[in-house]
């Protein structure tokens, strides 16, 4: 069953390109300055993850989607159930 979860998606996104930086070969300054800037970057976007999980109530932002998905190996219909989770969905 996956998972559909696009905040956090994102997230990952965001940092792993803030982390697409190439490591210094010389220097001990840029090597310093790399290390420093990586667990800098980790500290924050952990932050942002954790926040975002801490956000999640599961009895209003959590749905389970169902779908019917044609199986051409064998010629069957097939369901397919997704956990869907919307943080910033408000409760009906």
């Amino acid at each position: 069953m996956p998972i559909i979860f696009d905040q956090l998606e994102e997230i990952f996104v965001r940092w792993n390109k803030q982390l697409n930086v190439k490591k210094p070969i010389r220097g001990h300054a840029a090597k310093w300055v790399y290390d420093n800037m990586k667990s800098k970057v980790d500290d924050r976007f952990m932050k942002e993850v954790v926040s975002l999980l801490k956000s999640i109530d599961m009895n209003s932002n959590v749905t389970i989607e169902e779908k019917l998905k044609t199986d051409n190996t064998y010629g069957k219909l097939t369901m397919e159930k997704n956990v869907v989770f919307n943080p910033y969905r408000t409760r009906l």
